[in-house]
C-alpha cells in the first residue's frame, strides 16, 4: 500500500484534476478551500493569511494519466484483505498491550506486597530493639546488685568476724583460724590487716 495525497479540509482522495494549493504549500481540492476562503482568510491547515488570489488552480505531477495517489490496486478484495490484515495487525498490539499492562499490575502488586512486608519487619525489628535495649537495662541493673550484694557480703563477714574477735577470750587463735578455714582468703587479708 502506497500513501495516498488527501485533502486536508474534507479528508478525501484527491485527484490531480481537482486539486489547487496555496501560496504556503498546502493542497486542497479546489471546492474545498474555495468554501473554505467564503469564511476564513487562512490556510486550513498552518493559519497563514491566504486569499483565492494566491491559489495555484492547475498543478501538474509526472505520473501516469487518470491515476490518484490511492492503494497500489484498486481491487475490492486486495483491499479488503489489506485492511483485514491491518485490523488483525492491531488486534495483536492490543492483545500486547494488554498482556504488557497485566504484566506491569503484577508487578505493581507484587511491589506493593513487598513493601508492607519491609514495614512489618522494620516494627518487629524495632520492637527487638527495644526489647534487647530493655533487657541489657536488666542486666546493668542485676550486675550492679550483685556487686552491692558481694560489698554487702563482705560486711558481713567482717562484722562478724568482729564478733568472733570480741568474744573469744580463751584460745582466740584456734578460733580465729577455724573462722578463716570456713570464710576464705578475703579475710585471711584482713586478719593479717589486724595483727599489723
Amino acid at each position: 500500500m502506497t500513501s495516498r495525497l488527501q485533502c486536508l479540509i474534507c479528508l478525501d482522495t484527491l485527484l490531480l484534476s481537482e486539486s489547487a494549493a496555496v501560496r504556503c504549500g498546502h493542497v486542497f481540492h479546489l471546492q474545498c478551500i474555495l468554501q473554505w476562503f467564503e469564511n476564513c482568510k487562512t490556510c486550513p491547515v498552518c493559519r497563514k493569511k491566504a486569499t483565492t488570489r494566491d491559489l495555484v488552480r492547475q498543478l501538474f505531477f509526472q505520473m501516469e494519466e487518470n491515476k490518484s495517489f490511492i492503494f497500489n490496486s484498486t481491487d475490492p478484495f486486495e483491499m479488503h484483505n489489506q485492511l483485514q490484515n491491518a485490523l488483525d495487525n492491531l488486534e495483536k498490539e492490543k492483545q500486547a498491550v494488554a498482556e504488557a499492562k497485566n504484566e506491569a499490575n503484577a508487578y505493581i502488586t507484587a511491589n506493593l506486597l513487598l513493601k508492607e512486608k519491609v514495614t512489618n519487619l522494620e516494627s518487629i525489628s524495632q520492637l527487638n530493639m527495644q526489647r534487647i535495649k530493655h533487657l541489657e537495662d536488666m542486666l546493668t541493673k542485676q550486675m550492679d546488685l550483685e556487686k552491692e550484694l558481694q560489698k554487702y557480703k563482705k560486711r558481713l563477714r567482717a562484722t562478724a568476724f568482729y564478733k568472733l574477735l570480741s568474744s573469744v577470750k580463751d584460745e582466740p587463735v584456734l578460733e580465729i583460724d577455724k573462722y578463716i578455714s570456713s570464710e576464705g582468703l578475703e579475710v585471711k587479708k584482713f586478719i593479717a590487716l589486724l595483727r599489723r
